[in-house]
């Protein structure tokens, strides 16, 4: 690590991988997730999936990826606590 800097431990943060349709945004997220959870962290994952079949090239509707949720300790799913 650069001299006079310090590294910073989150213990949960939120990812977002996301792009057209077909672009290869899922499975970025899903490398993404599985070489973090290889490293130890605890992960979530859930994909984002376009609104439409065959949306326009550069719209809303056509955004695919994955959101990601690292953290420190066991995660769960989306904002819950674990019940053990």
């Amino acid at each position: 690590m650069p001299r006079g800097k310090t590294a910073t431990i989150l213990k949960e943060h939120l990812v977002e991988i996301v792009s057209d349709s077909g672009e290869g945004a899922q499975r970025c997220g899903q490398a993404f997730g599985s070489i973090a959870a290889r490293m130890g962290n605890g992960v979530w994952t859930v994909e984002i999936i376009p609104a439409e079949i065959r949306p326009p090239a550069r719209s809303v509707a056509g955004g695919s990826g994955n959101r990601i949720r690292l953290g420190s300790g066991p995660i769960t799913n989306a904002a819950t606590k674990p019940t053990w």
